[in-house]
């Protein structure tokens, strides 16, 4: 019973610190575990002490020049950044008219990101992207 309130003790002791550790540049906090833990448990490994989910981040502009010709409103473009930080699937929230959607697909396809990440891998992620045509 000693042990188990040691180790219970331990644990939250790091549980409360896990949470005031920052995630910075992609790479995941670790807390390592105390000699309270290591002794009670006989287990001294690192403990994962939050997950490293990094969102893409867009590495171009998105040429708005020639799509707001003739067109005004709000339109959100919803689609994936893959592993490579090219965006598929393309798909938006309205239509505007056909011409002015082709136009939002193609500079929406054109923008490059950063891929997210998930534990440094690389994952697709979705991404929602609001265009405020005037």
């Amino acid at each position: 019973m000693k042990k188990f309130l040691a180790a219970s003790i331990a644990l939250v002791s790091v549980a409360a610190n896990a949470q005031l550790m920052p995630i910075t540049d992609g790479f995941l906090a670790r807390a390592i575990a105390p000699a309270a833990i290591a002794s009670a448990t006989g287990v001294a490994k690192p403990v994962n002490a939050a997950i490293a989910l990094v969102p893409p981040v867009r590495q171009s502009q998105l040429d708005a020049s020639n799509i707001a010709a003739g067109a005004a409103g709000l339109v959100t473009a919803h689609f994936t950044v893959d592993t490579n930080g090219v965006p598929q699937d393309i798909m938006l929230d309205r239509s505007i008219s056909p011409s002015v959607d082709a136009r939002i697909i193609k500079a929406v396809s054109a923008l490059r990101y950063t891929p997210g990440s998930l534990h440094g891998e690389k994952i697709a992620y979705p991404v929602a992207l609001s265009l405020n045509l005037k």
